[in-house]
C-alpha cells in the first residue's frame, strides 16, 4: 500500500480558499529477495532444518513507514528490519522479507519489481532453503488504486469543498470485483509452492489493511490539517474508514475463506491512534509529508485521472493516475518523471515504527492461537482476538 501522493503544498493552499533477516548458509540474501538469476531451485526431498517466517505482498508487510530499511539491490522496496513480521518475534525463526512497497498481485505472481523475480518464485527459492512456518500475505490495495483514491481526496480538499467519495464509490465496487480472482490466484500459488516443497503444514495468513484516517480529526482549519498531514474532508475520511477499508477487508476475507487460509483483520487496528486523532497519546500512523522544490512549489505539473496505465518502474496502483514516464505529468500515484519517491514521502499514511511494533504484537497473538481473528486496540497495545473467519466484522 505504497502512498506517493500528489498534494498541493501549503503555499498553494493559501492561494485557494529483534529478529533479523537471515540468508541461509548456502544462499545469499539477494537470491531470497529474487535478485538472483535462473529459475526456481529443485524441490528438496525433505524440508530444511532452518525455520523461517516469510512476508509477501506490498508496503504493509515490507515495513514501509517503520524506517531502518535494508533493501540491498532494490531500495524502492523499503524492507524494514522493524516491519511487523520482525516485530512479532516468533521464536526460533528467521525472517525472510520478500514483500515490496508498491506491489500489486501481478508483482507477487508474474512480473516482480525493480529487476527482482516475482515474489512467488522467491518464495519457492526460500522454501528450498528453509522450513517455512508462516507466510504472511498482504496485497490488493494497490490493485484497487488506494493511492489514487487518497490523492484525489487530498487534492480535492486543498482545492475545493467538494467530496470525492461519490465519484469513487462505483469505481471501488468494480475494482474490488476484479481483485477477488487475483487474490484467489495468489493464495492458490502460495499453497502450491508449499505443497510442492513438502511444506503443506506451514500456516498461511492473509492480512487486511488498517485505516490510517480518523473520523474525529482534532484540527478544524484547512491550514492546520495540511500542516499536520491529514488534509481530508470529514465525510471523505468517514467513507474511507467506514466503507472503503471494510469493503476491501471483506473481499480479502472471502478469498481467505475460499482458500482455506487464516484471515487477520486489521480494519480497526489503529483506532484513535491515527494521524490527527484526538488525544496526546503517541500516534501509530504517519501523516502526509509534502515534498517541495526550492522555490516552494510542489514537485508536480498536473494531475490526470483515468484508467490504469502500463506499469513502469516502482508502480503502485492498478487504478493509478498519471501520464507516461517523462511526460511531466503526475504518474504512478504522484511520481513525477519517473521519480519513485513522488511528491511526498512514500512513508505517508503508513504505520510508523510504533505502529509496526503494535501490529507485530497482534501477529504474535495470532501465532499463539493459529486461527483467524482481529487486531483490537486496547490501552496497553494491540491485542489479537480469535474470531471465526465467517464471523469477522
Amino acid at each position: 500500500m505504497r502512498i506517493r501522493l500528489a498534494l498541493l503544498p501549503l503555499a498553494a493552499l493559501l492561494l485557494t480558499p529483534g529478529i533479523a533477516l537471515a540468508a541461509p548458509p548456502e544462499a545469499d540474501a539477494g537470491s531470497l529477495r529474487g535478485t538472483g538469476t535462473g529459475g526456481p531451485r529443485a524441490t528438496p526431498s525433505a524440508p530444511p532444518a532452518l525455520d523461517a517466517v516469510v512476508a509477501l505482498g506490498d508496503s504493509l508487510t515490507s515495513g514501509e513507514g517503520a524506517g531502518n530499511y535494508h533493501d540491498g539491490a532494490n531500495p524502492d522496496c523499503h524492507r524494514s528490519a522493524d516491519a511487523q513480521l520482525a516485530a512479532a518475534r516468533i521464536p526460533g525463526t528467521n525472517v525472510v522479507n520478500l514483500a515490496c512497497s508498491g506491489a500489486e498481485t501481478a508483482d507477487v505472481l508474474v512480473r516482480g519489481q525493480g529487476g527482482e523475480k516475482p515474489q512467488i518464485q522467491a518464495l519457492r527459492e526460500a522454501a528450498a532453503q528453509y522450513r517455512i512456518r508462516l507466510v504472511l500475505v498482504t496485497v490488493g490495495a494497490n490493485d484497487v488504486g488506494f493511492t489514487e483514491i487518497v490523492t484525489d481526496c487530498a487534492v480535492g480538499y486543498a482545492l475545493s469543498t467538494a467530496s470525492c467519495k461519490d465519484e469513487w464509490t462505483p469505481k471501488v465496487t468494480e475494482r474490488l470485483t476484479a481483485l477477488r480472482p487475483r487474490l484467489d490466484s495468489v493464495l492458490a500459488q502460495v499453497r502450491g509452492v508449499l505443497t510442492d516443497t513438502g511444506q503443506s503444514d506451514a500456516r498461511v495468513v492473509l492480512q487486511s489493511y488498517p485505516s490510517p484516517l480518523t473520523v474525529h480529526n482534532r484540527w478544524d482549519s484547512r491550514f492546520s490539517r495540511v500542516v499536520h498531514g491529514c488534509p481530508f474532508h470529514d465525510d471523505d475520511a468517514a467513507w474511507g474508514r467506514g466503507t472503503f477499508v471494510p469493503l476491501l477487508a471483506a473481499t480479502m476475507r472471502g478469498a481467505a475463506q475460499t482458500a482455506g487460509v487464516d484471515f487477520l483483520d486489521l480494519t480497526a487496528a489503529m483506532d484513535d491512534r491515527e494521524v490527527c486523532s484526538p488525544g496526546d497519546e503517541p500516534k501509530w500512523t504517519r501523516g502526509i509529508s509534502i515534498r517541495l522544490k526550492e522555490d516552494g512549489s510542489p514537485e508536480w505539473t498536473g494531475f490526470r485521472g483515468g484508467e490504469p496505465d502500463t506499469r513502469a518502474g516502482g508502480a503502485s496502483g492498478s487504478g493509478r493516475a498519471g501520464g507516461p514516464r517523462g511526460s511531466g505529468q503526475v504518474g504512478e500515484a504522484g511520481a513525477v518523471d519517473g521519480d519513485p519517491e513522488g511528491v511526498i514521502s512514500r512513508e505517508s499514511l503508513h504505520p510508523n515504527q510504533l505502529g509496526h511494533a503494535m501490529l507485530g504484537q497482534c501477529l504474535a497473538g495470532y501465532w499463539a492461537h493459529l486461527t483467524s481473528g482481529v487486531c483490537h486496540r486496547q490501552p496497553d497495545g494491540l491485542r489479537f482476538l480469535a474470531v471465526p473467519i465467517t464471523g469477522a466484522p
